[in-house]
């Protein structure tokens, strides 16, 4: 009878400990989310496989402390500007041309938004992306300290679309 009863209560503590490192992991999201900047490196669609476009390349996600955050675009519209060359000498230096212009960095534009993560730290809740109303729902599907991935839907013209997206730390 001892036996059965050190049996049972062994059995118990291993599954006790196995369920608070996996609590302990997830109990991190929150914290590790608002540690990095993020950026998306891949996604699915319908379990297509969508390229990420230049303009979307060199975006980066910040979740702050304070439920805020904002997707920063660094490639795409008003982040790259055309500077002229105005060291041109009044035309007698060859070596930059008269007039010869390039691309400098600008300050990123953002797309803002509040966020925060249910208690069980599997859903992130995104609310007004960009603008009111627009509100997204991901699905933790793994995170570790430099990587995590998520799913959710939406709907287009009556038509519902899953997605899959991949991200990384910077």
């Amino acid at each position: 009878m001892k036996k059965v009863l050190f049996l049972l209560v062994a059995v118990a503590f291993v599954i006790g400990s196995c369920h608070k490192g996996e609590e302990k992991k997830i109990n991190k999201r929150f914290e590790i989310i608002r540690n990095h900047k993020w950026k998306l490196v891949s996604q699915t669609i319908n379990g297509v496989d969508q390229p990420i476009s230049d303009c979307e390349a060199g975006n980066y996600w910040v979740f702050k402390a304070d439920e805020y955050g904002y997707e920063a675009n660094v490639t795409c519209g008003d982040t790259q500007v055309v500077v002229v060359d105005s060291t041109n000498n009044n035309g007698t230096d060859t070596t930059k041309g008269a007039g010869s212009a390039h691309k400098a960095s600008a300050t990123p534009t953002q797309i803002d938004f509040t966020w925060s993560i249910t208690g069980d730290q599997r859903y992130c809740y995104i609310k007004d992306f960009g603008v009111p109303g627009n509100n997204i729902d991901w699905f933790f599907v793994y995170m570790d300290d430099t990587k995590f991935d998520v799913t959710g839907n939406y709907e287009v013209n009556g038509t519902d679309y899953a997605y899959h997206k991949y991200f990384v730390a910077e």
